[in-house]
């Protein structure tokens, strides 16, 4: 008798993990003297929680390096060994174009499934904005708004949007540039773990495709060398 209630407890157990949601927060920060990118995930009502800090703006000539905090105290568990300068990001961004290039059917098959099975749970927008010249703050909210509703139509498009709240402020007295843009999406761990598993089969045959190329070109050199000889 106590080895079905052991086996049902478990079986809802594991029912109940993979059907929890797991929130994750993507904000672009500057204000109040914070500058940085951030992304946060959190599950278990907080108890599981892991965040990346990256400061984007330069500080300095020295740059910041980032962070990673994991855990309801925010303990710190690793920090960038490279400061980060903003003027890097093309070289950065262009690094993580080709690491992910060999990926390109792991990304078209990703994208798709996140429309199904991803929600954005909020997406917020909050900028003030001056240059200091009238005419060209103008110029520069009109920018802003286009810009905003570009990413906004963007989502609703391909995905269910629960909350939107979109404030931009002109200052037309001081030039200054704040903002707060953050989205939060929602996805169940169930989703995560297929997402892993399938790009851990992509990887698997990325790496058996190498593998096989270099099999093949090896053979040919050998075959080739030994012909050249009779």
């Amino acid at each position: 008798m106590l080895i079905p209630v052991i086996l049902l407890s478990a079986a809802a157990v594991i029912t109940v993990l993979l059907l929890v949601k797991v929130k994750i927060k993507v904000s672009f920060i500057k204000k109040d003297g914070v500058n940085c990118i951030s992304v946060k995930s959190h599950a278990f009502f907080g108890l599981f929680s892991v965040e990346a800090v990256l400061p984007f703006f330069d500080h300095g000539e020295m740059g910041s390096r980032g962070v990673v905090r994991i855990g309801p105290k925010r303990k710190a568990l690793a920090v960038g060994k490279e400061k980060f300068r903003i003027r890097d990001l093309p070289h950065y961004l262009r690094n993580i174009y080709e690491k992910f290039k060999p990926y390109r059917s792991f990304i078209k098959w990703l994208l798709p499934f996140l429309e199904r099975k991803m929600v954005v749970d909020e997406f917020t927008v909050e900028i003030t904005g001056g240059s200091g010249d009238a005419y060209y703050t103008g110029i520069l909210t009109g920018i802003f708004f286009s810009v905003s509703g570009i990413v906004e139509t963007y989502l609703a498009n391909h995905f269910r949007i629960n909350k939107r709240y979109i404030r931009i402020v002109p200052d037309f007295s001081q030039k200054t540039y704040e903002f707060d843009v953050y989205c939060i999406l929602e996805i169940k761990t169930v989703n995560i773990i297929i997402m892993m598993a399938k790009f851990l089969f992509f990887y698997l045959l990325q790496k058996e495709k190498k593998g096989g190329d270099r099999f093949g070109s090896s053979y040919r050199r050998t075959y080739e060398n030994s012909y050249g000889k009779h």
